[in-house]
């Protein structure tokens, strides 16, 4: 019932696209799905928190999608034929059973392939982008499977007691493999860096990568309709790189960076006027459940020992609003600063997890670091002022 409610729906909307004048944005007749929902899922390139999925249901192996789109989007079809299942029971959906296509405003395609046990096969038609998409999976895709193969055993191996020293073996191995796999769409970079496709790739690679990469690209690629996708994960990878070079120089022993950023009563806060006192740096946000679980506490330790320790408090990604509001909500009665600087005050520092928490001595040297609402901070705390 579940399923003819679903089919009648998407013949409406079927209808109504066809009334409207409106091309499917995806057709596809698949051999092996028969009659099943298709789950199609979709994210925009350019801004990878729109994100959701959508069903179709095929009938007969045929199925369509119909959907107008503003900006450059992956979507990844499916059905509930397209899982494979792990040793433990557990359902596992493999790159080799999936159809992945990049769909840009304006654009249609049409879909032919098979489903059988082991891998699903297609070819694009309509669009020069996905048409060599699809045509390099298919080139790759026996490489792809017995990957996928190799995992599964691998999986089945550690469920069925064999000696870990073999399982390990077997998966430090996968892990060569798949990335000898990866060299292939690297290749591709290299010789075609006026094309899309090899935006698209570039985005799937390791930092280091990417970050040497993404200089060869052509001009009409840097600025094409992948470029503000490029640009974000240039931005967030340099962002990471910072992260990384600010924690190896940002350690126990270090004198702290100076900064200066105004405190929720609009002063001017600079670390370096603390000198002289101890100080402790709480990066945290009022969206981290940690910090907030971590709340009760702290606040004893200032109530303890505020008379020997200056607290700040840098609130990392909140909005003012939130950052007030939770403020006076739960009385956090030591200085409180926000990160609205160009500065960036946790690249600075290098915080790659929340909370963060510092202790600095009357020189700013920094004599603790704690990463997470650990007790391992308040022991510190105690051993500093007996």
């Amino acid at each position: 019932m579940k399923k003819l409610l679903l089919f009648i729906c998407c013949i409406g909307l079927s209808f109504a696209a066809v009334a409207k004048g409106e091309m499917p944005l995806i057709s596809g007749t698949i051999k092996g799905i028969g009659n099943d929902t298709v789950f199609v899922r979709h994210v925009v390139l350019n801004n990878p928190v729109l994100k959701r999925t959508d069903t179709v249901f095929a009938t007969k192996d045929r199925f369509s999608y119909t959907k107008k789109l503003t900006e450059p989007t992956e979507f990844t079809l499916y059905t509930n034929h397209s899982f494979l299942k792990r040793y433990n029971g557990r359902l596992f959906l493999p790159e080799t059973r999936m159809i992945k296509l990049v769909m840009r405003p304006g654009g249609t395609v049409a879909l032919s392939g098979v489903l059988d046990q082991s891998v699903l096969t297609y070819s694009v038609k309509g669009d020069v982008f996905n048409e060599t998409f699809a045509s390099r999976r298919t080139k790759n895709l026996k490489i792809k499977a017995d990957l996928v193969k190799k995992e599964l055993q691998i999986d089945s191996m550690a469920y069925s007691g064999v000696d870990e020293k073999i399982v390990d073996k077997m998966d430090a191995e996968l892990q060569i493999e798949r990335t000898k796999s990866q060299l292939t769409d690297l290749e591709y970079i290299k010789t075609n860096p006026s094309q899309d496709l090899s935006a698209y790739y570039l985005n799937a690679m390791p930092m280091d990568t990417f970050l040497i990469y993404v200089k060869l690209l052509d001009p009409s690629v840097r600025s094409g309709i992948l470029a503000k996708g490029l640009d974000i994960q240039e931005e967030q990878l340099k962002k990471f790189k910072a992260i990384e070079d600010a924690q190896k120089k940002v350690s126990i022993g270090t004198i702290a960076p100076d900064f200066e950023l105004k405190s929720i009563n609009g002063n001017r806060v600079k670390l370096s006027d603390l000198k002289g006192k101890f100080v402790v740096i709480d990066f945290w946000g009022a969206w981290c459940f940690w910090c907030m679980k971590g709340v009760p506490q702290m606040k004893e330790a200032y109530a303890k020992y505020k008379d020997k320790v200056e607290f700040i408090g840098v609130d990392v990604r909140d909005t003012e609003d939130v950052w007030k509001s939770t403020v006076a909500k739960y009385e956090l009665n030591w200085v409180h600063v926000m990160n609205l600087t160009t500065a960036d005050v946790p690249v600075l520092y290098g915080v790659s997890g929340y909370p963060t928490k510092l202790i600095l001595d009357p020189e700013l040297r920094i004599v603790a670091r704690i990463i997470g609402e650990s007790p391992e901070f308040y022991k510190k705390l105690d051993e500093l002022f007996k």
